[in-house]
């Protein structure tokens, strides 16, 4: 079988007429070089799908200026933890830069490469996954040190939410309520996240003896109108569930939405916001005229411990502090900047259960 000979910077240049230097200096410090070379030799890398990652050159920081870039792979921005991360940054002196990719192709990470050095920005904050990740963290010698919110990661150091104990915490408070019949309305199946709150939910239906019952376990929850789709669902199966664990969309990139089935080409979200599935929820609930807690109890999780709900009952939620991600974050990567050698580090960010009113206690 005939070997496909490995492209070569002497073929970028090549391919982009311009010379090997210019390439080299592309790579490693685009800033002397021309808008116009920049454009023609990156075009050129992509075109002929040229790895770059074994020429570019360890990232050094030449001057401490306190840019910090933010990539915001977040369907939904400016919640609570872009405000956890702007309010330590600003009370510590550091200016945030973004960049939001809303579709991914092979130049982005060049360019991020490219920004990077451009700005010399000091370090680098990646809110969520996103589907140029595994290819970033292969860069990671020629990048400022880097952190991963919302997202665990094995090779980057990271901050995140524990899914498992979240679902294992909600499932378990029902059953000690006597629940037995418990749904769980969660994302893309896809997802880390979702991953892992199925085995927390799975595992507290286990050890209670509970036999898992497929129809009460519902994906692709990811905005208002599925929400209030899969309750109409839930309500026509024969058995109706007794309780409901409703999880948020907070770990959503905008690729995401996409893949999912409520998606609708040409059509805009319906009250899409980081509150829009339990919402979703509640309002059908109100439209087939159950009562809560009575008739059907309800857990979601949320990012603030204040929230007002557009409910009577209130809401008993996991509580996810999104802003204290947010601010641990930013914290986190200013001590990977300030440590000569980087270490992997990860966090935990532990959540709550605040007891409301909207679980009944079958017991009594």
């Amino acid at each position: 079988m005939k070997k496909h000979k490995a492209v070569t910077m002497q073929d970028i240049a090549k391919f982009a007429n311009v010379s090997v230097a210019t390439v080299s200096r592309v790579l490693n410090t685009p800033t002397k070089t021309s808008r116009f070379s920049r454009n023609k030799v990156i075009q050129a890398i992509n075109e002929l799908n040229y790895d770059t990652k074994a020429l570019i050159k360890p990232y050094h920081m030449v001057h401490h200026n306190k840019k910090i870039l933010v990539i915001d792979n977040q369907y939904l921005t400016g919640g609570m933890i872009n405000r956890g991360i702007e309010h330590k940054a600003y009370e510590l002196g550091y200016k945030l830069l973004y960049l939001r990719f809303l579709y991914f192709n092979q130049q982005e990470i060049q360019q991020i490469i490219t920004y990077t050095i451009h700005h010399q920005i000091e370090g680098i904050i990646l809110i969520n996954d996103c589907p140029y990740l595994q290819q970033l963290e292969q860069y990671c010698e020629a990048l400022p040190p880097i952190i991963l919110l919302n997202h665990y990661s094995r090779y980057l150091s990271c901050v995140y939410f524990d899914h498992l104990s979240i679902a294992y915490q909600a499932t378990n408070y029902f059953i000690n309520q006597g629940h037995k019949h418990i749904a769980c309305l969660i994302g893309l199946p896809h997802k880390q996240s979702t991953q892992y709150l199925v085995e927390g939910y799975q595992l507290a239906l286990k050890r209670a003896a509970i036999k898992p019952n497929n129809a009460f376990l519902h994906y692709q929850c990811v905005d208002f109108d599925s929400a209030q789709s899969l309750f109409k669902t839930l309500s026509q199966q024969p058995i109706v569930p007794t309780a409901i664990f409703c999880y948020d969309n907070s770990c959503l990139n905008y690729d995401d939405h996409y893949q999912s089935s409520s998606y609708q080409p040409n059509q805009t979200p319906t009250y899409l916001d980081e509150n829009s599935i339990i919402n979703g929820l509640l309002t059908q609930v109100k439209k087939q005229h159950y009562i809560i807690p009575q008739q059907l109890s309800l857990i979601a999780t949320l990012p603030q411990i204040n929230h007002q709900t557009l409910t009577e009952p209130q809401v008993t939620y996991i509580h996810k502090p999104m802003y204290q991600m947010g601010q641990q974050g930013l914290l986190l990567l200013l001590s990977l900047i300030n440590k000569p050698a980087k270490q992997y580090q990860s966090i935990i960010i532990n959540s709550d259960l605040i007891i409301r009113h909207s679980v009944t206690n079958k017991n009594q």
